[in-house]
């Protein structure tokens, strides 16, 4: 149950909880991309029982108090996410920061990455005007 509020001397009886990490594996901290799709991965949660996974990504590379606006994926049951386009909101040559959060039901609780990893998308020059060969139509 939440704890509203209490007095110095009280004493509140809580759950039993752990304190650990869902460690990020790839992509690597610092990374910029031009190309979909683009797998996010990251250690499972320790423990047993099942857990969903949201990947998150915002423009909260300074504190935890900014992770409230992230765009969150719908949820998903492996340490894997392949994002197949720009979520909403985000834009080309910006830095974001991406981290996953776990819903492990109401046994084993809520979490989420310590750290953020930060990220940025690149334009696909390609994908975005036509692109003929210098030698397209010359006569030998």
């Amino acid at each position: 149950p939440e704890i509203a509020g209490f007095e110095p001397g009280d004493e509140v009886t809580i759950a039993e909880m752990e304190l650990a990490d869902i460690a990020l594996t790839g992509p690597s901290h610092g990374t910029g991309y031009g190309g979909f799709p683009w797998p996010f991965t990251w250690e499972p949660w320790a423990g047993t029982g099942e857990a969903k996974y949201r990947w998150s990504i915002c423009d909260c590379c300074g504190n935890l108090e900014q992770r409230r606006g992230a765009y969150r994926s719908r949820p998903v049951e492996d340490p894997v996410y392949e994002l197949t386009g720009l979520p909403p909101g985000i834009r080309f040559n910006q830095e974001y920061c991406w981290f996953v959060e776990v819903d492990a039901g109401e046994e084993r609780g809520l979490g989420e990455s310590y750290h953020v990893w930060m990220l940025w998308f690149i334009p696909v020059f390609f994908e975005n005007f036509e692109v003929v060969s210098p030698t397209r139509g010359l006569v030998p």
